[in-house]
C-alpha cells in the first residue's frame, strides 16, 4: 500500500495598488491561461479540469475559484513522492506564484503548502506573503 500522506495547497492572488476587482480577475485568468500550456504545471492543471465533485467523499478537493482568484487542493491519505509527476506539477504551481511574486513591486499571490505524513514528525507547512491566513495545520487522533 505504501506511505500516505494528507496534503493542501492554497494560492490566492490579491489587488496590487487600487486594482479593481476585474483586473485582479483578469490577471488570475492569465495566470491560469500560463499554468496551462506550461509544461511544468500542465498535470496538475489536468488534475483540476478533470475533477469530479464525486472525489469530495474521498476527502479530495480541487477547485479553481475564478470569483475568488484562487486555487484550493487537498488530498487525504495520498501517495505523495516528489519524484511522482503529478506531485512535480502541483509544486511547480506554486512556484509559478512565487516567480509571479518576484516580479510585483509587493506579493501578488498568498501560498500555502502543507503536507502531514504518517510519522509524528513528518510534517511540511511553507508560507509565502500572507499564506499563513490560510491554511492552519491541525493534528488528531485516530481510533482504529
Amino acid at each position: 500500500m505504501g506511505y500516505r500522506s494528507n496534503v493542501a495547497y492554497r494560492i490566492r492572488m490579491k489587488p496590487l495598488n487600487n486594482e479593481t476587482d476585474d483586473e485582479v480577475k483578469a490577471k488570475f485568468k492569465q495566470f491560469i491561461a500560463e499554468c496551462k500550456v506550461d509544461s511544468d504545471t500542465q498535470r496538475a492543471m489536468q488534475e483540476f479540469d478533470t475533477y469530479d465533485e464525486k472525489w469530495r467523499s474521498g476527502g479530495t478537493i480541487l477547485e479553481i475559484n475564478y470569483d475568488e482568484c484562487e486555487i484550493f487542493l487537498e488530498y487525504q491519505h495520498v501517495k505523495w513522492y516528489d519524484d511522482y509527476e503529478d506531485v512535480k506539477s502541483h509544486h511547480a504551481v506554486i512556484s509559478k506564484a512565487h516567480d509571479w511574486n518576484k516580479t510585483e513591486e509587493n506579493y501578488r499571490f498568498d501560498t500555502a503548502f502543507g503536507r502531514i505524513g504518517e510519522e509524528q514528525d513528518d510534517i511540511e507547512i511553507e508560507y509565502e506573503g500572507d499564506g499563513h491566513e490560510l491554511i492552519q495545520l491541525e493534528t488528531s487522533f485516530y481510533f482504529g
